[in-house]
């Protein structure tokens, strides 16, 4: 898998990868859901992380919805990363599941990557 981000790395990391979409505010609820019951538990192990994917145009719903989420929990290891249509489909059929990405590019589920 191949994510274009300087501070995303997959190697040696366990990451929790999901696809927010260009619908952000329609994916806050999971996105709340994720980050009380899987990243506050283990957002202290050194190689964890949360990075979730979206298309260009939604930085300022993802900036948004970050600075939503730092009030509940310490957002260091969230990872909003941004690409074209094209790549993010890409990346999401390099994944091999048999879940679907939606219209908006995004999913409800997310990956466990590591």
């Amino acid at each position: 898998m191949n994510v274009v981000d300087s501070e995303v790395k997959f190697k040696d990391h366990i990451t929790i990868l999901g696809f927010l979409g260009s619908s952000v505010d329609n994916r806050k609820g999971n996105a709340f859901n994720l980050n009380q019951k899987i990243y506050k538990r283990f957002h202290e192990f050194k190689d964890f992380q949360f990075v979730m994917m979206l298309p260009y145009g939604a930085e300022e719903k993802s900036k948004e919805l970050k600075e939503e989420l730092a009030t509940l929990a310490d957002v260091e290891k969230w990872h909003f990363v941004f690409d074209s249509p094209e790549k993010i489909k890409a990346v999401f059929e390099s994944l091999q599941t048999d879940i679907s990405l939606g219209e908006d590019l995004g999913s409800p589920y997310v990956i466990c990557h590591r």
